[in-house]
């Protein structure tokens, strides 16, 4: 059989045997097939990667929220470090070949007290510099933002948040001061003295700004009073309500 067979190769000398042929074609088909593969393995490992740079990400978003959210006036802060987002999420904070994330933070807007923030969970030298050197006025706008692995982020958001708390509080309070004024006789009422509302309303119900600070409260007459609270230095802005029950007042029949 073997003597059969080589010579039916001898026979083939001088050009390509079917059999050589099919044999090229298969090799050929098969690498094909682990290319193809490779090739998907590639993707999905790729996509993968993807995949948990956005849900790290999104994981360290989360962490800026708390992190603002939980802010009182001892630890109001406009500095964004790696070491004060690790502290308020569990994501650890490096790359994939374990270099610490790029967190670059613009200056606090005290109009309204927010800020920028660019993130990037890049190993790339060259993305980790434009991170650390984008500037506020290009970090929103930069084609670096399409990449899977940086991420920008405003505090805007957050800062309302806390205002609007420390707004319906202070509402509250004012609520109180009417009553304190309703309780007294008709014709002769008249809002709280600042020791009044000292004793009577803020010690009694001990409610406060979102960092936990006092509101301010000042009688300027009988029937007008403004109470104000100020946000954190450097922020440092000044919200008033102001009350004036004069019109009321008058329709009491008080002179």
């Amino acid at each position: 059989m073997l003597t059969a067979f080589a010579k039916a190769l001898k026979n083939q000398q001088g050009g390509f045997s079917p059999f050589m042929l099919g044999l090229v074609a298969g090799m050929a088909v098969f690498s094909a097939s682990m290319r193809k593969q490779a090739e998907r393995e590639i993707a999905n490992i790729e996509s993968q990667q993807q995949l948990i740079e956005v849900e790290q990400l999104e994981a360290i978003r989360s962490g800026i929220e708390n992190m603002i959210m939980s802010e009182d006036a001892a630890s109001f802060s406009t500095a964004i470090t790696v070491a004060r987002l690790q502290a308020n999420t569990s994501t650890k904070l490096e790359t994939r070949n374990g270099q610490p994330i790029v967190v670059n933070a613009s200056a606090m807007d005290n109009t309204d007290g927010s800020q920028l923030i660019m993130i990037t969970t890049s190993d790339d030298p060259f993305v980790r510099a434009d991170v650390t050197n984008m500037t506020a006025a290009n970090m929103q706008s930069s084609a670096i933002n399409q990449r899977d692995d940086v991420i920008v982020i405003s505090t805007a958001a957050y800062r309302t948040r806390q205002l609007e708390i420390s707004q319906t509080n202070r509402a509250t309070l004012v609520d109180f001061v009417y009553d304190f004024w309703m309780t007294g006789a008709p014709g002769a009422r008249e809002l709280p003295t600042n020791a009044q509302y000292n004793t009577q309303i803020r010690d009694v119900y001990n409610i406060r700004d979102f960092w936990g600070n006092h509101f301010t409260y000042n009688r300027t007459s009988a029937q007008i009073a403004t109470i104000s609270f100020t946000t954190p230095a450097p922020w440092s802005e000044t919200f008033t309500q102001r009350i004036d029950l004069t019109e009321e007042a008058q329709a009491a029949g008080q002179p």
